[in-house]
């Protein structure tokens, strides 16, 4: 029986000599409903990677229903075509936005946080704090975080703790800060959303202003300046 292996050594073969493979003779008889999903997984990339390469059209998942047959009514096998789209569309496509791509397919919220994730292996993102002109911490951070003032139990600012994914900005008695004031999470790969937590108090982030459970959307590298940290944004290499 051939192995998933093998097919995917013979599509990358195809690939690499710059021909499309024949997936219905390539699936004929190989009846792994996940190894099927597999390699229209590798396909959809290839298709996307081989852009302005060819003139072979990049594919979404559901250009490849009939190749899956009754697989894709599977949701293990559906959402790796799905996880297949967004990887290859946000390294060598259009870059698509969380939101749109969501609704699109129609996924829960469970399933968006993974998509996001999944981001850092096209590029990690990247914080450098900075104070009086002097970087005090640098380091990588997954695609949503929040940032607020210190809890009893945490470090003074500026303190990163990777387990809540949080950014203590503010130490404890600095009141006009809330303990969740802030949160930023990526929507694309180079691309980040403000969001104001606070139910009251209006933030003003540099020149803007958000509202109580207001947004702002930024680019990828963006600066701004919290209370008396410079805070940098960066995209860097997975």
């Amino acid at each position: 029986m051939t192995s998933t292996e093998a097919l995917l050594d013979r599509l990358d073969f195809h690939w690499k000599d710059g021909l499309a493979p024949d997936l219905n003779e390539l699936l004929k008889d190989f009846r792994d409903p996940v190894g099927r999903a597999e390699l229209c997984a590798a396909d959809l990339e290839w298709r996307w990677r081989s852009q302005g390469l060819s003139l072979i059209a990049a594919w979404k998942a559901s250009d490849y229903q009939a190749f899956l047959g009754d697989a894709w009514s599977m949701p293990n096998c559906r959402q790796i075509l799905i996880d297949a789209e967004w990887l290859a569309r946000s390294a060598w496509g259009d870059k698509p936005h969380i939101d749109h791509f969501v609704a699109h397919h129609q996924l829960a919220d469970t399933q968006r946080a993974s998509l996001l994730n999944k981001l850092d292996q096209v590029v990690q993102m990247k914080l450098i704090v900075g104070c009086n002109s002097k970087s005090v911490l640098e380091f990588n951070v997954p695609s949503d975080i929040t940032l607020g003032r210190q809890n009893p139990w945490e470090p003074s600012s500026p303190a990163w703790i990777p387990e809540t994914g949080r950014l203590v900005v503010a130490d404890i008695q600095q009141r006009s800060i809330s303990r969740k004031q802030l949160g930023l999470r990526r929507v694309r790969v180079e691309e980040i959303e403000l969001i104001n937590l606070s139910e009251r108090r209006t933030l003003k982030i540099d020149i803007f202003e958000i509202s109580p459970g207001g947004t702002m959307s930024a680019f990828l590298p963006f600066v701004f300046r919290f209370q008396h940290l410079t805070i940098s944004a960066v995209a860097a290499s997975a």
